[in-house]
């Protein structure tokens, strides 16, 4: 995730934070997101219940018609095309945020996962940004199957079973 973020910032993509959303197996949990933020030291990991998914955060999340119609979602945050029909987008541009991207990424062929992007740049993302980003997809899922394979064996055979594969 540091990689993959760092590499797109250094090719000159404008990100201050990127998301991986990535749905699970797992019997308790609906999902699991990594974020990374320019200039934060660590990756946050966080998992999401099922109960979650009935959340209002959730439910009037942009997130919501990117894994149900499996489409993009932009909005941009300022100026006269800004557009904050989901409540989290207010909290992302009280944060400088700029301009915002979903983008479903397909795990497997039944499974969908999301990256989201958000720039502080005055400008937003150009056109070269989103198709670098969407370039870029099918080498992030590839690094996130073997994580997905070892916590499912892990939750249903047992501890550390899955680094055996």
């Amino acid at each position: 995730m540091r990689g993959i973020s760092e590499r797109f910032v250094a090719s000159g993509l404008r990100l201050l934070c990127l998301n991986f959303i990535s749905s699970t197996l797992h019997p308790e949990l609906i999902g699991r997101t990594y974020t990374w933020t320019r200039g934060a030291a660590n990756i946050d990991v966080a998992d999401a219940s099922r109960s979650a998914a009935n959340r209002d955060a959730f439910v009037n999340s942009p997130l919501v018609p990117v894994f149900r119609d499996r489409t993009v979602i932009r909005r941009r945050l300022i100026g006269a095309g800004a557009k904050l029909d989901f409540p989290i987008l207010e909290r992302f541009r009280a944060e400088s945020g700029t301009d915002y991207v979903a983008l479903p990424v397909e795990f497997f062929a039944d499974r969908i996962s999301a990256v989201t992007v958000l720039t502080d740049h005055s400008e937003g993302f150009i056109r070269t940004d989103l198709d670098r980003m969407e370039r870029a997809m099918p080498a992030v899922c590839p690094r996130r199957r073997g994580v997905r394979l070892r916590t499912l064996l892990d939750t249903y055979v047992g501890c550390n079973t899955g680094n055996v594969f």
